[in-house]
């Protein structure tokens, strides 16, 4: 009995545990909840909680005050396969009564994201900011 308090107390720690949880800013959060290729890039909606809007695998970012630019590759846990590197774009800032998930842009091919920044001023050799520096469980979910 002694043992299967432990167990039991044990498995509900772990329930508890999330990988990731990151405020970009007051808007945009990444989070992932039981390992970091769950890694999501989405909102917080004041009543019904965090709505994602990029899923798995969510690996780079960028924020400048303006715009946050989001990678996403192919991973265990994305839900449908897809070659390469998925680009995203969102404005950083909203007003109160707009939705973020009707202002994100994407998923853009890397040409078609190079154009859309470069239309907005930005140079493309812009640095990302990785959250998920390896690939995934014994190195096989690497296509980036």
């Amino acid at each position: 009995m002694k043992y299967a308090l432990i167990f039991v107390f044990i498995f509900t720690l772990g329930c508890f545990h999330t990988a990731y949880d990151q405020k970009i800013n007051e808007t945009y959060y990444l989070w992932a909840v039981d390992v970091k290729e769950q890694m999501t890039f989405g909102f917080e909606h004041k009543k019904y909680g965090r709505i994602g809007l990029v899923g798995a695998t969510v690996f780079e970012y960028f924020y400048d005050g303006q715009y946050i630019f989001v990678k996403q590759r192919h991973g265990r846990y994305t839900r449908k396969y897809f070659e390469g590197v998925r680009y995203y774009l969102v404005p950083a800032k909203l007003n109160k009564d707009q939705r973020p998930d009707d202002f994100l842009v994407g998923p853009l091919n890397k040409q078609e994201f190079e154009n859309k920044i470069k239309s907005l001023g930005y140079a493309t050799d812009i640095k990302f900011k990785t959250v998920i520096d390896n690939c995934g469980w014994l190195g096989l979910f690497c296509k980036p």
